[in-house]
């Protein structure tokens, strides 16, 4: 989606493999984190977490990965996926919705109907 809207939307992956506090990634971390976005060919901008797993899903009030968290232009957050989720069938369309939205001048206050709900079990 990111290149199909360069100007409208800005596409973020967050590595958790690494939760060392105030310590660089291993190179050899790093090298694998880039190798797979390659082989996705994903063309995103990834950052690598040093929080500990747990904090980090805690602060966003999250249960579970994988996760989607979409935001608004305001830099608030719209929606969130966590568990079994399905880009194609979820984040995807509201991601188009949103955007289809502001093309009109209309602001996406409520994500459709259309869109399924992600779903997940709580531990």
């Amino acid at each position: 989606m990111q290149k199909k809207y360069p100007n409208e939307l800005v596409t973020i992956s967050l590595n958790l493999d690494h939760d060392e506090a105030n310590v660089p990634p291993p190179e050899e971390l790093q090298k694998e984190v880039r190798d797979k976005l390659v082989e996705l060919k994903l063309e995103i901008t990834n950052v690598m977490s040093s929080e500990a797993y747990e904090d980090v899903l805690a602060r966003h009030d999250m249960f579970s990965l994988p996760a989607a968290i979409v935001y608004d232009r305001d830099g608030k957050e719209f929606r969130k996926f966590e568990g079994d989720l399905s880009y194609e069938e979820q984040v995807f369309p509201l991601i188009a919705e949103m955007l289809s939205a502001s093309d009109d001048g209309a602001a996406a206050a409520e994500p459709s109907e259309d869109v399924p709900p992600a779903t997940g079990t709580q531990d």
